[in-house]
């Protein structure tokens, strides 16, 4: 299916195994799940619950919530954009990172009230430039040989050595208020 629109009002949205170029999911107060998708861009918005991918490809995802969570778990997508509130934001098993073609990956949390944790741990090395802000908490960050360009204890500007230079590349750029960020190397 090329392009799909999945619209809705208060009812939840479940894609599985389906490829195409674009899908739009659009819904209130009911979650988005997608699972085994291949598209080159996925639009995934509801409010006051959660939006969940696993084992998604994708070159953009745009997800937006807002009262819930957004969790991507093994999934591959290039540019990423996730914006919720009150509530958390998590990327994990993300190993599509260091064996793509693609030469650059950023992934873009915005929420507020609650933390944003992002797990890199099944990635392999791959050069890594951070931004990462949070008014009220702090962040954890154990990636190891960073180039810190600020360091405080609720904002980091960073790099990986040898990022400017790296055929692959991911950036990050984090914020959330009243809570920590986790960056899991």
């Amino acid at each position: 299916i090329n392009t799909l629109e999945a619209i809705t009002k208060n009812s939840s949205i479940q894609l599985e195994g389906l490829k195409g170029v674009y899908v739009n999911a659009d819904t209130r107060n009911s979650g988005i799940y997608l699972e085994n998708l291949s598209y080159t861009e996925i639009e995934a918005k509801t409010s006051n619950s959660k939006i969940m991918l696993n084992r998604v490809n994708a070159g953009s995802a745009r997800l937006r919530t807002s009262n819930d969570s957004i969790k991507v778990e093994n999934s591959d997508i290039r540019e990423a954009i996730a914006k919720t509130s009150n509530s958390s934001i998590k990327f994990s098993d993300i190993a599509g990172i260091s064996n793509s073609q693609y030469p650059l990956y950023s992934i873009e949390a915005y929420t507020s009230n609650d933390k944003i944790v992002i797990d890199l741990s099944n990635v392999g090395p791959v050069a890594t430039k951070i931004n990462a802000t949070t008014s009220m908490d702090k962040i954890s960050c154990n990636i190891n040989n960073l180039v810190y360009n600020a360091r405080e204890k609720n904002y980091i500007d960073a790099y990986t050595p040898g990022y400017n230079e790296a055929l692959q590349k991911l950036d990050l750029r984090l914020q959330t208020s009243m809570d920590k960020i986790a960056i899991i190397g």
